[in-house]
């Protein structure tokens, strides 16, 4: 029996590793040292500077770093690579991994490995900031991202995931880069409480990645926020799209999405708050649509989707369509252009809420027409919408709009 426990003393020996201190990382060979590693030992750095790139990682391990050393990759080629299950990074600062539109050179390049952490790093200037493919478990928390988006076509995305599964995402700020956070055949992910803003493209981009939640992060001053195209099951709920300004800006697009759930957020100051083009049977409930020029702009091929209990204020367009029939469900929202009124004192309009206007309905066919917005010609387009009601699509129709919005929320 204590041959037995000998044995599997020596055999867990280093099941927690052993630590390495590098007190100036400015004197140091970092790859040396990683060379000499064994699985699970640590290495921390106390402080410094050094310029080296291409760091090949290849077994568990961690690195510390205390206040922020600096690993500068002199523009030459990924900083870190990691190749192994179980690494963490934390506490570093990583610069400068330089452009490439071949390898797309990235500050942390993860490939086909599981259970890493990326937490607690700033990383600037570098094409992408995490770039992640065929891997698991990864959860990146705390970091800060600054990039040099000049164009779309010139850079890389903060967060990058292709083909990964059970992914954390949490309080990142992420910005200058072309898409905040992108993903791309990634299942089980938590996106929360990131502030991703001043991308070139999208705050959050992503395609083909079911089974998701985006809880309280917020979306600013980007391209456009969101973009949400060929997905289903996913849960968008307490976010600020906030400042998507442009001929093609969004707070949120939807293409091609099902069966998901929009809920308790607030689209403010965009181009169009809300676009949908495609897909079906989602629940768009109490959300908050305040100053947008088109607070939803719903296309006919999208069917099925539910509208309830969202307020609609302020917005210069409150619904669009291309079409004269829409197939969607719009019940019991508030719509502060409503004039109705509630003989029996319920909370209901008694009489029914047309949200496509028809100057709306005529700038969707002919975008030029926007000019005339605030003209005498779309007074008179008002009166003969007032008369012939039936120009506009009739489809589109809330039997039951609130007479009252909730303040407080907004």
């Amino acid at each position: 029996m204590k041959t037995i426990i000998l044995i599997w003393f020596f055999l867990n020996l280093n099941l927690f590793g052993t630590e390495f201190v590098i007190d100036d990382l400015s004197n140091t060979d970092l790859k040396l040292i990683i060379s000499k590693c064994v699985p699970n030992d640590t290495i921390r750095i106390l402080k410094g500077y050094t310029k080296t790139a291409g760091i090949f990682i290849n077994i568990p391990l961690t690195i510390i770093g205390q206040n922020h050393p600096v690993i500068e990759g002199n523009n030459k080629d990924h900083i870190l690579k990691i190749r192994s299950d179980s690494v963490t990074i934390k506490g570093l600062l990583l610069k400068n991994s330089g452009k490439s539109y071949v390898q797309d050179r990235t500050a942390i390049r993860i490939d086909s490995s599981d259970y890493c952490r990326i937490e607690n790093n700033i990383i600037d200037n570098c094409m992408f900031g995490i770039y992640s493919t065929a891997s698991g478990y990864l959860d990146v928390s705390n970091n800060q991202f600054s990039g040099n988006a000049k164009s779309e076509s010139g850079s890389g995305n903060g967060i990058h995931l292709w083909y990964c599964t059970d992914v954390t995402l949490h309080k990142n700020t992420i910005t200058k880069h072309r898409d905040g956070i992108y993903l791309e055949f990634v299942k089980q992910i938590s996106i929360t409480d990131n502030f991703s803003h001043g991308n070139a493209r999208y705050g959050l981009h992503f395609m083909f990645s079911h089974k998701a939640e985006y809880l309280r992060n917020k979306f600013s001053n980007n391209g456009s926020g969101v973009a949400v195209m060929y997905t289903k099951e996913v849960l968008m709920k307490d976010n600020i799209f906030e400042k998507s300004v442009g001929s093609s800006s969004y707070g949120l697009l939807l293409k091609e999405i099902s069966d998901s759930k929009i809920l308790n957020n607030k689209f403010e100051s965009n181009t169009t708050g809300i676009y949908i083009e495609g897909g079906g049977r989602n629940l768009i409930k109490n959300n908050i649509l305040r100053k947008n020029a088109w607070a939803l702009r719903i296309y006919s091929s999208s069917s099925g989707n539910t509208f309830t209990r969202n307020m609609l204020i302020g917005n210069s367009f409150d619904v669009t369509t291309n079409s004269t029939f829409n197939p969607n469900e719009f019940v019991e929202n508030y719509w502060d252009k409503y004039n109705g009124y509630d003989v029996n004192r319920d909370g209901i309009g008694d009489v029914p809420y047309h949200p496509v206007r028809l100057f709306a309905y005529l700038v969707e066919k002919d975008p030029p027409l926007i000019i005339l917005l605030h003209s005498f010609f779309v007074y008179v387009l008002e009166i003969a919408e007032n008369l012939m009601p039936s120009i506009v699509p009739d489809s589109i129709i809330d039997s039951a709009p609130l007479m009252k919005a909730d303040y407080d929320k907004v």
